[in-house]
This record gives C-alpha cells, structure tokens and sequence, in this order.
C-alpha cells in the first residue's frame, strides 16, 4: 500500500520559517538586514536603479522633443485638444469600386487605414479618375475640387 503512494510533484514547497529566533539563522532581521529599502515590505527597487550609481537613463544625453515634458504634443499652444487624423490619399483609391461609398468602416475593412472610430482626412496626392462617394470628417480644398471634377460627391462630417 505505502508503496502505491507518490508525491504530488505540484505541491508547494513549504516557506521558510522567518523570525524563529536567533539560533534559527533566520530570526532578529529575518534575513532582511538593517534599514533601508531592503528591510520594508513592497518593492525593493525599480528596473533603473543601479545600487546608487547615477542610473543609465539619467547619464545618457536627450534629444529632441521630450513628449510630456513641457507641452503635450496632442494639444496646441491655446491648450484645446487637437484632433489626430488618418490620412487617406488618391493614390490609395486607384482600384476602388465606384459603387462602394468611401468612408471610415469600409477603409478600415480594407485595411487602408487602422480604426474606424477615429476621424479621416482626404488629401489630394495622386489622380481621381471616376466618380466616388466619400463621407469623411475632414478634405483638403485641393481634394475638394478634384472630386468635384471627376464628378463624385463629398460629404464632411462635422
């Protein structure tokens, strides 16, 4: 019978016994030793931080726009929150059926352009050569007239 027993390879391992005394080797401190981050409970020190040497991320020159910093780059100088448009060109459009309407979910179905919920905006790069349909929240005045001239309609969701 004791034979058939086994060991449950899942079972936990039991936890060292902290603060049993001094004749332990774990007791007084309980292996933490004296003051200090090391000795409070929680975390002892971040990903940076490099036994108190000037950390690499402190000792490494920066460049450029520090986004966060000074100005947040969504919003303008008057602090209104600008909108962030996805672009769509002419040149994307070249094999697009003439009676499927342009617009967000039927680009991002196509994978022109990443998420349908996010305003789009049409700019005038490349030739339109038949009539489409757009429903867009935003055109450049050139993307207007050349829609208009290649006979198509475009509506601008405000």
């Amino acid at each position: 019978m004791a034979e058939q027993l086994k060991r449950n390879p899942k079972a936990r391992r039991q936890s060292k016994r902290l603060g049993t005394g001094h004749g332990s080797g774990k007791g007084g401190t309980c292996g933490r030793g004296y003051n200090g981050a090391g000795q409070r409970s929680g975390t002892e020190y971040g990903p940076k931080f490099e036994g108190g040497q000037m950390p690499l991320i402190r000792r490494i020159p920066k460049r450029g726009m520090q986004s966060g910093k000074k100005m947040n780059h969504l919003h303008n100088t008057c602090g209104r929150k600008l909108k962030r448009f996805q672009i769509i060109n002419f040149i994307r459009l070249k094999d697009w059926d003439a009676s499927e309407p342009v617009n967000a979910e039927t680009l991002a179905k196509k994978g022109l352009i990443r998420k349908a919920d996010r305003p789009v905006k049409l700019l005038a790069q490349g030739e339109i050569n038949q009539p489409l349909n757009f429903t867009v929240n935003s055109a450049s005045k050139k993307a207007r007239e050349m829609v208009e001239k290649a006979g198509g309609k475009l509506e601008v969701l405000v």
